[in-house]
């Protein structure tokens, strides 16, 4: 049976985990101003398929706000996974100088 080796790369993750959080921020900002913009239109137009569409908006932007939440506690999850890694790694390694191995 061939052994199986895993390798992580701690920097990568963390680069890719500010990338997605700064694109979130940046979406979440986003979606402010575009509130605010549909907000003034809101007030341009009435009847009933200006309710509709509004509605309809409104429940995107909720499902999207919510989305951003949930990558957001996944950015979260992954600061810590990769803080945790790193102080096992450097445990271990302290464990392992700390045996005295003598070659005979």
């Amino acid at each position: 049976m061939a052994a199986t080796e895993i390798s992580v790369d701690i920097n990568r993750i963390d680069r890719m985990t500010e990338t997605m959080a700064d694109s979130v921020s940046e979406i979440k900002s986003t979606m402010h101003l575009l509130i605010e913009g549909m907000e003034c239109l809101d007030n341009m137009w009435d009847g009933i398929a200006s309710m509709a569409f509004f509605r309809q908006f409104e429940n995107d932007c909720q499902m999207l706000l919510e989305f951003c939440d949930d990558l957001q506690m996944f950015c979260e999850c992954n600061d810590e996974a990769s803080k945790r890694y790193l102080e096992n790694e450097r445990k271990l390694n302290e464990a392992v100088r700390g045996f005295n191995i003598f070659v005979f």
